[in-house]
């Protein structure tokens, strides 16, 4: 049985394993890295698209949730449990597929891959930048501490 060897400090070889042994890119296969550096690169512009998705969902329904708050209070306390649970789901479920988003973009990264390195933060800088309107206000900036590996 052979053991993989995983690398640990920054290197530029193309031969790398990226999340799956199946995703391995052999030395010489600049096709396959190419490919894969361009993958990498649309999944973090991607992986920011979310995040900033996520903070617009969330603070619209909870802006949502507190001007509707006293017709729903009127109604009973039965639809407006069920209500604010359904909010919390939603969250809940939202929040999962980014830290999973996350952790993905985490172990990417953890190759050590200065190609696949440089082409993460490139994504992440754009996406920013294209898509930090999204969640954007004067006086919220919540969405920016999020938590997460990035």
């Amino acid at each position: 049985m052979s053991m993989m060897y995983m690398q640990m400090y920054f290197y530029t070889s193309c031969q790398v394993t990226i999340l799956f042994k199946k995703w391995t890119i052999e030395e010489g296969d600049m096709l396959g890295f190419s490919l894969s550096l361009i993958a990498i690169f649309l999944f973090t512009i991607f992986y920011e698209f979310f995040r900033h998705l996520k903070a617009k969902i969330i603070k619209d329904d909870l802006k949502n949730y507190k001007e509707n708050y006293e017709s729903i209070r009127a109604i009973n306390v039965i639809k407006r449990n069920k209500t604010l649970f359904l909010i919390n789901l939603k969250h809940a479920l939202l929040y999962t597929i980014y830290f999973i988003l996350s952790y993905l973009l985490m172990l990417i990264v953890m190759t050590f891959n200065v190609g696949i390195f440089v082409c993460a933060f490139l994504g992440i800088f754009i996406g920013y930048f294209i898509f930090s309107n999204l969640s954007a206000s004067s006086e919220d900036s919540e969405s920016d501490m999020d938590g997460g590996c990035h």
